[in-house]
This record gives structure tokens, C-alpha cells and sequence, in this order.
């Protein structure tokens, strides 16, 4: 059973979750956590596994995405580690070893039991990650998995943009990054800084805006503020 189950598990990562869904399920999730939602609820029917089904656990999934997005710093050099802490230590979810039944091989069955195989640990850490945006992927060892981030988050790679002084191309992608996350303050404070430097006040002044309504402790963007209004009354 165990064998099967890491064979399933190969050809799902193969695919990056490219196979069909339920048409129950949330269509905003990826479709990674949507296949592995699927193949966790056709091993909770046919083999009769006590764990969450797929809807609960989608939801559960979606309420430790929201809290991870609420919580983990994404331009940390130390994002990776932070998610994982905000996901097995503050919700309580350790590594089982020991325990080969395959619902712990699903995050499903993680979710029921608060434990799981390095399997369905990893398989909950990629489906909340890729929530997030980030760019991340299942490494599968002998006797062994993990997940490797490569790009915690696309804020990084937009703020090298800004850095190199391609403005436009920059709010481009700030803009797609609040898509992925509406309400992140950092982002609606870059959009609001790229703008200023376009000459669009009013436009960089709604961002800013934003920004302090998701965070009010963003002390730079109050400074900004300051340096707009200065440049509006022909100051600066």
C-alpha cells in the first residue's frame, strides 16, 4: 500500500497536478492540492480511511494559508522555515515514522491526525506554499521527501525590478503580486513607491492608502506620504 502510494505521488509531481479535479472543490486552489485532494478522497471512499474529506480539508488548507500569508514574512531570506513553523508548530502537526498507513501519506489525513510521513507533511507544506505563490516542489529521497522553494514569493524577483530602474515593468508585477495576495501591505506600499516614481501621485497616494488600512505600523510609508505631499504643493 505504501509503495502505491509513493507511486501515485511520483506521477502526480510528474504532472505538476495537471489532472482532472472534482467539481466540488474550490477552483481558486492549485492544481496540485486539487489533484492530491482528489486522489486523497478516492483512498478515503474505496479503502475506507478515517480522515478529513476532500472539502474539509480544502477548507482546513485554506485557513492555514490565510494565517501563513497573515504571519510569514515572504522577502525573508528565511521564509521556507518560517512557513514551516507556522504550519507544524503553531497548528500542532508533527512527523510519524513509525506509522506506515497511507492516510498519513495525504494531507488529509494529516489534518485529521495532527501527524503525517515526511510524505503527507510535505504534501500540506506544497499545497499552502503554492497558495501563497510561491514557487516550490516536492524532492523525493530514498526512505525520504522534502520541499525545495525556489522563489519564495514573486515580491523578490518584482523588487529587483524596481532596483534596476524598470519602473513600469515593476508595477506590472507588484499589481500581479496583490492578485495572488489582495491585502498584502508591502506590495500596495511598492506599488505605491513605483507609482511616485512615475509621476503619478494620486494613483501612488491610493496605494499608500491601502497600504495603511492592510498595516499601519509601515513607518516608510507614512515618510513617502510626507515626500508626496511636499512634491503636490511644488515642495520637493
Amino acid at each position: 500500500m505504501r509503495a502505491a502510494m509513493v507511486a501515485s505521488w511520483i506521477v502526480l509531481c510528474l504532472g505538476q497536478g495537471s489532472g482532472c479535479s472534482s467539481p466540488s472543490l474550490e477552483t481558486t486552489a492549485s492544481a496540485f492540492e486539487l489533484e492530491l485532494l482528489r486522489m486523497g478522497e478516492l483512498a478515503r471512499v474505496e479503502l475506507r480511511l478515517d480522515m478529513l474529506s476532500a472539502q474539509r480539508a480544502q477548507r482546513r488548507i485554506g485557513e492555514l494559508s490565510r494565517r501563513a500569508s497573515a504571519t510569514v514574512d515572504p522577502r525573508s531570506p528565511r521564509a521556507a522555515a518560517e512557513l514551516a513553523r507556522n504550519l507544524f508548530d503553531a497548528a500542532g502537526l508533527t512527523r510519524d515514522i513509525d506509522d506506515d498507513r497511507p492516510e498519513l501519506a495525504l494531507p488529509a489525513g494529516v489534518l485529521s491526525r495532527g501527524r503525517g510521513s515526511c510524505l503527507g507533511l510535505s504534501g500540506l507544506y506544497l499545497a499552502v506554499a503554492r497558495r501563497l505563490g510561491w514557487t516550490a516542489h516536492l524532492v523525493l529521497a530514498p526512505n525520504h521527501a522534502f520541499v525545495r522553494v525556489t522563489r519564495a514569493f514573486r515580491f523578490n524577483l518584482t523588487s529587483a525590478f524596481y532596483d534596476a530602474g524598470q519602473f513600469d515593468r515593476a508595477l506590472v508585477e507588484y499589481l500581479r503580486v496583490l492578485e495572488i495576495l489582495p491585502g498584502f501591505a508591502q506590495a500596495h506600499a511598492a506599488c505605491g513607491l513605483v507609482l511616485q516614481r512615475l509621476v503619478r501621485p494620486s494613483q501612488a497616494l491610493e496605494q499608500y492608502q491601502a497600504a495603511l488600512r492592510d498595516d499601519p505600523n509601515i513607518s516608510a510609508v507614512r515618510q513617502n506620504l510626507r515626500t508626496l505631499s511636499l512634491f503636490e504643493n511644488g515642495l520637493f
